[in-house]
């Protein structure tokens, strides 16, 4: 039973994605309510969900990534991550090089950096929504050279409603690191009072935004 302790509450869960992990793969149901943790690993098919964005919510002030996707198909569902200060160096969900990664009817907010990833294959995003992050998603072709070199390119990235808002240094990035960018597709997704370029194209290829809006930005698409 998750409880007012991140501590235990973070052993409950890495308990229960264990578990998962070991059938090779499956669901993590989080109860409604708000529920602190410290930090999580989520393995090869298995995914956080919760009772709806806004009914379940994980809270964490860690100065560093909070939800690290660390295989393919995982991801979260149905539920708010919230960093409630965005300490310096906090990142919501972290997928450095995954394949399939899944995100739907979820909001990540009050974070350094909402979302990051440095390379990967078809992510699949769905209602996911980003706000009150100094940075909203960082989406790279990046092969992390420095860290684990296990990035690359950041290929037909799928990204459907939601919304990017209230970020202060960028809303949504596109960006060419030390890889390409390929095939990403955004739609219906609103840009709001970002004060910021509300989405950076950085060397990025074949981007297509389809029935997006933009409201109260400082800048609403910047092309370099």
């Amino acid at each position: 039973t998750l409880s007012a302790s991140p501590t235990a509450n973070n052993a409950i869960l890495v308990a229960a994605i264990g578990a998962a992990a070991s059938q090779g793969g499956g669901m993590v149901r989080v109860p409604a309510g708000s529920w602190e943790i410290t930090q999580v690993n989520l393995p090869a098919r298995v995914r956080l969900r919760g009772e709806g964005d806004g009914v379940t919510t994980l809270r964490s002030q860690q100065a560093q990534a909070v939800i690290t996707l660390g295989g393919d198909d995982a991801g979260l569902m149905d539920l708010t991550l919230d960093g409630l200060n965005a300490n310096v160096g906090s990142i919501g969900v972290l997928s450095i090089g995954r394949k399939r990664t899944v995100m739907e009817n979820v909001t990540v907010t009050r974070f350094a950096q909402g979302i990051l990833m440095r390379g990967g294959d078809a992510p699949r995003l769905r209602n996911a929504s980003v706000t009150l992050c100094t940075k909203g998603a960082d989406l790279r072709g990046d092969r992390d050279a420095l860290f684990t070199n296990t990035g690359g390119p950041l290929r037909d990235l799928d990204w459907n409603g939601g919304r990017i808002t209230t970020c202060s240094s960028e809303g949504l990035r596109l960006s060419f690191e030390d890889d390409p960018v390929l095939r990403t597709t955004l739609r219906n997704i609103r840009f709001e009072t970002n004060a910021c370029p509300a989405v950076i194209v950085n060397g990025a290829r074949a981007v297509l935004l389809e029935g997006c809006s933009w409201t109260g930005n400082t800048t609403n698409l910047q092309v370099t």
